[in-house]
């Protein structure tokens, strides 16, 4: 649920998502919820394909500049390995 103030991930009807009950990617698209049309939606992890977490909304930081592209905001993961072994087969 969604708290006053809070700055969160949001996508707007078009958008291509992780559907969180079959897992496939689809589109989303305009419908009525609770009798009041909505062109979007609050995401969950899940829902942009971070983690399994589906359970809450994924809540950014207070400093999130609005309108900001989520890749921006949450940043990229860098994975640092590094192998003792210098043979392909090894790896």
């Amino acid at each position: 649920n969604v708290a006053a103030g809070q700055k969160v991930a949001f996508a707007a009807e078009g958008a291509m998502l992780i559907d969180g009950h079959t897992g496939k990617l689809s589109e989303l698209k305009l419908r009525a919820i609770r009798g009041v049309e909505s062109a979007g939606m609050v995401l969950s992890e899940k829902e942009l394909g971070l983690s399994d977490e589906h359970e809450g909304i994924l809540v950014l930081s207070e400093d999130a500049a609005i309108s900001t592209p989520l890749v921006e905001v949450i940043g990229d993961v860098v994975f640092d390995v590094s192998t003792w072994a210098n043979r392909a087969d090894l790896l």
